[in-house]
């Protein structure tokens, strides 16, 4: 029986230069602008009111691309730099001959990544594997293996352009507002670290005793307060392990956890913890210059965490009419998720 497997692969640019080798080059450059910005503000810029106009969530209008993970962190970060505050972003290629859309001479674009996969047995696997030499393509055909490519695309932003489409409101992933206290509730009640209401002020994750503890609902200032802490705590909660001997920052992947709320959830930091934020800056610049792709370590990372949280504590009740309208924003989501391994 052949069991049939997947292999990843980087693209070759030109001159021996890799895909990977492109992407690191433009992390770094981007790693820095944004070292620099927290730096010279000693504030993080999605916390700061002066940057509230520049979007953290972007899409493509043509293909219906949202952008994730390390994606999120690049096309952010390239908006604030250049003051973007449209969320569209298009490859040049993808509106060549189209009269409704004119680049600004002299634009330059964005690289985010994709993973393009190559489906054994096809035309295009087999062009792909062409110049192989025989041997490295038998063993290929042995087990019947699929081939990923990690590259790149270049994209452009609506705002460097001297002609596109008006912005219309665009339907979200977001829970609508009369949903959305259901859906933290339930996340809330299913938490699978147990919830010890024994808080009085403090509120954290127990790693030993693997529970959360909180401060009674009554006693903070708002109700979203609350919701804030509470999945902040629970997204700590979430494999923890991982954390163990790995290159991510865990007050990183925490703080980019609390975007992800916000875009989701409509669910703000509260003052304590935007303050806890200001304190790790100096920390976080150390970890940025001593190793720039930190920063998209650490979003990828969120996103799991945050995807494995609805998955696990937002689904159960299958009879439930509420959770299946969710279930059904959260397929949407996957849908999405899978765009990132198609051409961009």
């Amino acid at each position: 029986m052949v069991i049939k497997r997947s292999v990843s692969t980087n693209q070759t640019i030109k001159n021996n230069v890799s895909a990977k080798d492109v992407l690191s080059d433009t992390q770094t450059k981007l790693s820095q602008y944004l070292l620099d910005k927290i730096q010279e503000e000693q504030q993080l810029p999605w916390d700061n009111p002066v940057h509230q106009d520049i979007p953290f969530s972007h899409y493509n209008p043509i293909t219906g691309t949202t952008y994730k993970g390390s994606n999120t962190i690049r096309l952010y970060v390239s908006a604030l730099e250049n003051g973007y505050k449209d969320p569209r972003w298009v490859t040049f290629n993808s509106i060549a001959d189209n009269e409704d859309y004119k680049l600004a001479k002299g634009s330059k674009g964005t690289k985010v990544e994709f993973y393009k996969h190559i489906p054994y047995g096809t035309d295009e696997w087999d062009k792909y594997t062409a110049k192989w030499s025989e041997d490295r393509k038998q063993q290929y055909k042995a087990s019947e293996r699929d081939i990923i490519i990690h590259t790149y695309s270049t994209v452009f932003n609506a705002d460097q352009f001297d002609k596109f489409p008006p912005l219309e409101k665009r339907s979200t992933l977001i829970i609508p507002e009369e949903d959305r206290v259901k859906a933290i509730e339930e996340i809330i009640t299913n938490s699978k670290a147990p919830i010890i209401y024994d808080g009085r002020g403090k509120n954290y994750y127990d790693q030993l005793t693997n529970t959360i503890h909180l401060t009674k609902q009554e006693h903070f200032k708002s109700k979203e307060a609350f919701y804030s802490t509470a999945l902040h705590e629970i997204i700590n909660s979430i494999d923890y392990k991982s954390y163990l001997n790995t290159n991510v920052t865990k007050e990183l992947v925490s703080e980019f956890s609390a975007i992800l709320l916000r875009e989701r959830y409509n669910v703000t930091k509260t003052k304590e913890q935007v303050q806890n934020s200001l304190s790790y800056i100096q920390s976080w610049a150390e970890d940025i210059k001593y190793d720039p792709n930190i920063i998209y370590k650490s979003m990828n990372k969120a996103e799991r965490l945050f995807n494995i949280m609805e998955s696990r504590m937002l689904i159960n009740q299958k009879s439930n009419t509420f959770t299946n309208q969710i279930n059904e924003l959260l397929k949407k989501n996957d849908e999405q998720v899978k765009q990132l391994r198609t051409p961009i």
